[in-house]
């Protein structure tokens, strides 16, 4: 059924589709219609192709609705003959209240009319050509190139075969268009099936297409060619798609091992955008329409295992006249090897406390640490001593190195870090006893003279033990040394943080370490700061309550020298926690949550294309409303293949800041996101686990399709009937396009209990259901819900449980019923702040917020 649906869209919606969409002026004056008591009501509308059936001499009609018609039969439908002429056969065939079958003999070759005679069903009469079997039809579609202007090219696709075909065969006749004069015509995959006329576009505007051939249909096609825009950073046309592969594993659950990725199809794409306040949005694969969706993401299955696929997505009407640049995949198998791991979300909501990328393979593609001069690899860490309670002197940081023969097995034990080159004594830091990098004791005072308030109680305590925090290690390999960013402070004072720099060097055999900055660099308050490397300089980004800090170190990783940026927020906002910063390609993308504060917020980015110092973009938001109930931690990236990197960022649970009810036994664990970048663009999309094949790059795994994905969703008339189809469009974020709007619609309801409902068009089996919801700087609100499954619509069967949920945000549920449904019915009995567990109130501030459903996505496979 579903090949002869496939079937029927692409013959629709290549030899009818780009005709009438490009002619749809000639039906614009028909909009809406009397109904029997004289008033109007909005139409439906309609269209036919005619699709050639396997028997000779007989054809198919292909009726397709723009809004569901139930009831359909052959009493509402005339067919009236033309030049051709067809004899009804088999009745009226109901795929689907969208798409229709007829199935009919032809007579004579030629042209008929088809009508539809119901109500609210646009009565323009639908006139088509049907065939004799054995001619060959072809469609044209316009393609715009990327990176090239003024240049079109024009993808010609025959039914069948039709082996050397030049351009002497092709006619091109302009009309309100016009190309030049000397076309190129290029087989595109040597199957004489598909072709391609590169032209350039003189006029944008209407052309016709004619193949003179042998059995090649003769008719004229008309399509509009049209002057590719301009493309500049700030374009609104230049906009990018992302890609992002995903294998199906239907028995997804927390048990999940090794064994299960040794081998996956990585034959699924999760195709993502930036909104840009389009009403609907088109989706092309080779040229060819295969979709549509409101929000900006859509996702395609079960692709043929070793080709290339190209995308473009299309806003407007027609869809042809703005595109995004085109974007490949090519669908594969992804086999384990040394090196390959995984990386399991799904733990975040079960007893597992590992926290560790699992091997598939045992062994690693590269060993860790950083290689001395005496061939050995050495690996560092930081420990902090002494009593956890209060502020004592005891509590001291002190270092410790291993090594291994190639850095991968056979570790050393641990050893202490000496504080000279053959030093006897180790290198141990306090916090706050004795100068600091030659500055006053007190530590109201930075390295550059500037007090900072310090409470009495502190600076009158000559002991105070030390903590650590916004701990990240990095290589320096040149140097031969290990490189320690964090923010030292005293244990319970976390506003008296600032950046600390230890380096640990491995030259053959000699470790010893020092600590090279302590302080506020320039004065600016720094904690949860780590490096990145720009064009090869070092640059810590720190993030303070108030504003962000970029300061620029040395080349040799020791000391600031320079302040680069002060400020990067989002408009009324302050701080945000843990930044970072990396470059991909022409772009350096800056990363953080949208808010500080240990709770579930949103993940944030700008990119840049001049430079840290240069021009950014305004911030935008990436992956889950709440990046998949947790807040960013920094970015990370993989190297692949052939000279290739897989990208993706961490994310911290922060599940012990929740009441006891939505505390997680992992504590706060840590969740992947595989991050998909095109240009300018970054995408992120909800996978229960990630593995990382090193000749794949990272996949996501899923146990199955996005079947809500463009579903349609209704609620009983006493409750808000605006915003409903939000829940399904596949946007997940607060802010698609800040330049659109500051709120992303999603669905609002203040009275509790409430239920909506998602049609899934089709009987499924489902594995797995997400809720997203809006948290508030803190007062995060968490859903206590069911969900129960229909066939009918009717008889309701209950399939999940979270009547005790306590999780704020983003909340994945695995379902193990096995049973088929249509129907999935949500009903939320009410929403809770999951700090104390008080019911949510439209009188506390922001609370109204809280009640905003971003997502209601359920996933699983469709009964065949």
């Amino acid at each position: 059924m579903m090949k002869k649906l496939f079937k029927s869209f692409k013959l629709l919606l290549t030899a009818v589709f780009v005709a009438l969409l490009f002619l749809a002026a000639c039906d614009a004056d028909i909009d809406e219609e009397e109904n029997n008591n004289g008033e109007t009501e909005e139409s439906v509308m309609f269209f036919v192709s005619a699709n050639g059936s396997d028997t000779a001499s007989t054809t198919e009609l292909s009726i397709l609705f723009t809004e569901a018609v139930p009831g359909l039969t052959m009493e509402n439908i005339n067919i009236t003959n033309v030049s051709g002429e067809v004899n009804v056969g088999t009745p009226l065939i109901n795929e689907n209240d969208f798409l229709y079958r007829i199935g009919v003999e032809v007579v004579r070759f030629g042209q008929i009319t088809v009508q539809i005679n119901k109500i609210g069903v646009v009565s323009t009469a639908r006139t088509v050509t049907v065939h004799d079997e054995g001619i060959i039809r072809f469609t044209v579609t316009p393609n715009g190139r990327e990176n090239l202007r003024e240049t079109t090219e024009l993808n010609i696709e025959f039914n069948r075969a039709v082996p050397g075909l030049t351009m002497e065969d092709i006619i091109i006749t302009g009309g309100s268009g016009e190309i030049n004069a000397a076309p190129t015509l290029v087989n595109i995959d040597n199957s004489d099936i598909r072709y391609r006329i590169d032209v350039v576009v003189i006029n944008s505007g209407y052309i016709t297409i004619r193949v003179e051939r042998g059995r090649v249909e003769e008719i004229a096609r008309n399509i509009t060619v049209y002057e590719y825009p301009d493309l500049s950073f700030s374009d609104e046309n230049l906009w990018y798609v992302t890609v992002a592969p995903f294998a199906i594993l239907e028995q997804i659950t927390t048990n999940i091992t090794a064994a299960d990725l040794m081998s996956v199809n990585a034959n699924n794409v999760v195709l993502s955008w930036a909104s840009r306040g389009a009403e609907e949005y088109f989706i092309f694969r080779d040229g060819v329409f295969i979709g549509a969706n409101r929000g900006a993401t859509f996702e395609d299955y079960d692709l043929e295992i070793g080709r290339t696929f190209t995308y473009r997505i299309g806003r407007g009407n027609p869809p042809a006249l703005i595109k995004s640049a085109p974007i490949t995949f090519t669908a594969e198998v992804a086999t384990a090897t040394p090196g390959s791991w995984f990386y399991r979300n799904i733990r975040s909501n079960t007893n597992q406390a590992s926290d560790q990328h699992i091997p598939i393979i045992a062994g690693t593609a590269s060993p860790s640490g950083v290689q001395a001069t005496d061939g050995r690899w050495y690996d560092t860490r930081a420990q902090v001593t002494g009593s956890s309670a209060g502020d004592g002197a005891d509590r001291r940081l002190h270092f410790e190195y291993r090594w291994s023969e190639n850095g991968m097995t056979g570790w050393s034990n641990w050893h202490r870090v000496p504080n000279a080159p053959g030093g006897t004594e180790d290198l141990i830091i306090g916090c706050w006893e004795g100068p600091v990098n030659g500055t006053m004791d007190d530590p109201s005072w930075d390295n550059y003279g500037v007090q900072w308030p310090t409470p009495a109680s502190i600076i009158a305590n000559a002991a105070r033990g030390i903590k650590i925090e916004g701990v990240h290690w990095y290589n320096n390999h040149e140097a031969r040394s290990r490189v320690l960013v964090c923010h030292r402070q005293p244990t319970h004072h976390y506003w008296l943080a600032h950046l600390m720099v230890v380096h640990i060097h491995t030259n053959g055999g000699n470790v010893w370490g020092e600590m090279t900055f302590s302080g506020r660099p320039f004065g600016n308050e720094s904690r949860d700061q780590r490096f990145t490397f720009v064009d090869g300089v070092p640059i810590a980004l720190t993030s303070a309550i108030g504003r962000q800090n970029w300061i620029e170190f040395d080349q040799n990783w020791r000391y600031p020298v320079a302040v680069v940026s002060r400020e990067f927020s989002l408009p009324g906002q302050g701080a945000r926690e843990t930044p970072d910063m990396i470059s991909i390609g022409n772009y350096i993308f800056f990363g953080s949550s949208a808010q500080n504060g240990w709770y579930p917020t949103q993940t944030t980015f700008s990119v840049s294309s001049t430079g840290v110092d240069g021009e950014w973009s305004p911030l935008v938001d990436i992956g889950n409303a709440v990046t998949f109930g947790s807040q960013f931690n920094g970015f990370a990236s993989w190297a692949y293949g052939n000279g290739r990197r897989a990208y993706g960022f961490y994310s911290w649970r922060w599940s012990n800041h929740w009441n006891n009810i939505a505390q997680e036994n992992a504590g706060n664990p840590r969740r992947l996101s595989k991050m998909a970048v095109n240009g300018s663009h970054a995408s992120s999309a909800w996978f229960n686990v990630i593995a990382f094949y090193p000749n794949h790059g990272l996949i996501g795994i899923r146990p199955g399709r996005f079947l809500s994905l463009g579903k349609t969703v209704t609620a009983p008339p006493q409750f808000n009937q605006v915003g409903l189809q939000n829940l399904t469009d596949g946007i997940e974020v607060r802010r698609p396009n800040p330049a659109i709007a500051t709120w992303h619609g999603g669905y609002t309801q203040m009275t509790f209990p409430h239920n909506l409902t998602v049609d899934l068009e089709r009987p499924s089996i489902i594995r797995e259901i997400t809720l997203t919801n809006e948290t508030v700087a803190g007062s995060d609100g968490s859903y206590v819900f069911t969900v129960d499954g229909s066939l009918d619509g009717i008889t309701w069967t209950q399939i999940v449980d979270r009547s005790n949920n306590g999780a704020p945000g983003f909340v994945f549920t695995t379902v193990s019923d096995n049973n088929p449904y249509r129907f999935i019915r949500l009903n939320v009995e009410r929403v809770r702040n999951s700090r104390n567990s008080n019911n949510q109130s439209p009188n506390i501030h922001n609370w109204d917020r809280a009640n905003t459903i971003f997502q209601f996505a359920v996933y699983g496979s469709y009964v065949e």
